[in-house]
């Protein structure tokens, strides 16, 4: 497995070759041709912006500042990412909760609600479910925009959220917003990677 299959696995996104795309196919019988070109760009733009990425999560990082909002990487929220990764959705849901409580300016944890919410939707497919989480993506969105500009997780968090849900938008065949959610995802990392580094780059 090379460094970005592994990042992608860690991060909970499939493995990006040939087989996922047929395993896609299979699973959600036939896809149109519009379908594959707007997921091959999620890809494409996941991929072009790797060197710009943490290292998955596999360091702590410090940019923290208690008296405002901030982006702050510790044990908690890796606890937290590996039980999504494992779809231990409820006990993943319980923990950003409770962090949400002790670290209420850790604007990290809105970044993990909405990866527990990709993994909620894409799996169930319920459209009721869908509908109600439009407004949750809005709101973690602008609590991210509340954080430090200065942090690359800023624009990164935020892009990842585009990503997740511009995956979710097509599974519920809602096209126009996945194509918006693309090219938003592409600018903001695009920007990340001119202005800022990640600990230890």
């Amino acid at each position: 497995m090379n460094t970005v299959e592994e990042c992608s696995f860690r991060m909970g996104w499939p493995i990006l070759n040939d087989r996922f795309y047929i395993g896609l196919e299979l699973y959600s019988g036939s896809y149109l041709f519009f379908q594959r070109y707007l997921l091959r760009s999620v890809v494409i733009i996941f991929l072009l912006s790797g060197s710009n990425f943490p290292t998955c999560f596999g360091r702590f990082s410090e940019y923290k500042d208690v008296n405002k909002n901030y982006f702050q990487i510790n044990q908690h929220v890796l606890n937290i990412q590996n039980k999504t990764t494992h779809l231990l959705i409820n006990e993943a849901i319980k923990d950003i909760s409770e962090r949400k409580i002790k670290e209420p300016n850790n604007k990290i944890y809105d970044y993990l609600e909405s990866y527990t919410w990709f993994f909620t939707l894409f799996i169930l497919e319920q459209e009721d479910q869908y509908v109600k989480a439009l407004s949750k993506k809005k709101k973690l969105l602008q609590n991210i925009q509340s954080g430090d500009k200065n942090s690359p997780y800023y624009l990164f968090c935020q892009a990842e959220i585009l990503l997740q849900w511009a995956t979710i938008h097509l599974k519920f065949n809602d096209k126009t917003k996945a194509a918006y959610d693309v090219y938003e995802a592409y600018q903001l990392l695009s920007e990340n990677k001119k202005i800022s580094r990640f600990p230890g780059e």
